[in-house]
C-alpha cells in the first residue's frame, strides 16, 4: 500500500472548485478504503461566475464519488483578493483539521499556474506544519517554453507517488470533468497547448510529498498568472502576502 493511503484522515484543500478533477480517483480510492475524507475550497471561483454557480459544480462533482454534504466547506474567500486571506484560509482549515483529527492534508502543488492554487499550497504548508500533518501535493498546470502543461509536476520536481487509473476508474474523471461545465474551455486550452493533456489525465494521478519549500523565489521561470492581461509583477505581490502573514503570532488550537 502506497504511503499516501497510510493515514486515517484526510483534507483536500482546494484553491476552487475544478481542481478535484486532478485528484478524484485518490478521492474515490480513500473513501472506499473507508477513510475519513473532507473537502474545502478556499475559494468559489467567483472571479469566471457566480459563487453559487461554482459552489453548485463543485458539489455535484464530488456527488460521483458519494462524498456527504457535510465533507464540503467553500471558505468563499474573494478569489481576486485571495492574498490577502492567508489568515483566514490557515485558521478556518485549522479548526476543521482539529474538529476532524485529520492527520494528512493534501493541495495543489506549488507551481507558478494559477495564483490561488499557490496560495492553496502555502496555507497547506502552513497548516501541516502548525498541526503536524503529513502534505502531500498534485499538479495542476505551470508553464513551460510558452505553453501551459497540465496534470505534470514542474521540471525537477519528481512525484513520489503514482496512482495509475483502472478503466473503471476513467468515469469518475468524466464525471468531475462533466460537472465542472463553467470551466471547461479552461479544460480544452490545456488539452490544445500540449495536445496530451487528455491522455495523461485519464491515466494517472501524479503525488508528492510536500517538504520544505522556499515560498519567496519564484517556483518556475514562467508564471502563468502573470501571462493574463499583462499581469506583470503578481508572484511579488504572492510574495508579500507570504511575509505579511508568516510574522503574525500563531494561534493554538
Amino acid at each position: 500500500m502506497s504511503s499516501i493511503m497510510n493515514h486515517k484522515r484526510y483534507l483536500f484543500l482546494m484553491g476552487y472548485p475544478g481542481d478535484d478533477v486532478f485528484s478524484c480517483v485518490l478521492l474515490r480510492r480513500l473513501l472506499l478504503a473507508g477513510k475519513e475524507v473532507i473537502v474545502v475550497f478556499s475559494t468559489s471561483g467567483d472571479a469566471v461566475s457566480k459563487t453559487g454557480v461554482r459552489e453548485q459544480e463543485g458539489h455535484r462533482a464530488l456527488s460521483v464519488v458519494h462524498l456527504s454534504l457535510s465533507k464540503i466547506f467553500f471558505l468563499q474567500v474573494p478569489q481576486r483578493d485571495v492574498f490577502n486571506h492567508f489568515s483566514t484560509i490557515i485558521n478556518k482549515t485549522r479548526q476543521l483539521c482539529v474538529r476532524y483529527q485529520i492527520d494528512c492534508i493534501i493541495s495543489p502543488d506549488f507551481e507558478g499556474g494559477h495564483e490561488v492554487n499557490d496560495s492553496a499550497a502555502f496555507c497547506a504548508s502552513e497548516i501541516a506544519n502548525l498541526n503536524m500533518l503529513a502534505h502531500y501535493s498534485f499538479p495542476v498546470f505551470h508553464m513551460r517554453s510558452g505553453k501551459v502543461v497540465g496534470a505534470r509536476f514542474k521540471p525537477l520536481t519528481p512525484e513520489t507517488e503514482t496512482i495509475s487509473i483502472l478503466s473503471q476508474e476513467k468515469a469518475v474523471k468524466e464525471g468531475f470533468l462533466a460537472a465542472h461545465q463553467t470551466i471547461k474551455g479552461h479544460f480544452e486550452k490545456l488539452q490544445e497547448s500540449t495536445g496530451d493533456f487528455y491522455p495523461i489525465l485519464y491515466s494517472r494521478e501524479l503525488y508528492r510529498e510536500f517538504g520544505t519549500v522556499n515560498f519567496f523565489k519564484k517556483p518556475c521561470d514562467e508564471i502563468a498568472y502573470e501571462k493574463r492581461a499583462e499581469r506583470v509583477g503578481v508572484f511579488e505581490e504572492f510574495r508579500k502576502a507570504v511575509e505579511v502573514y508568516r510574522p503574525r503570532p500563531f494561534a493554538r488550537f
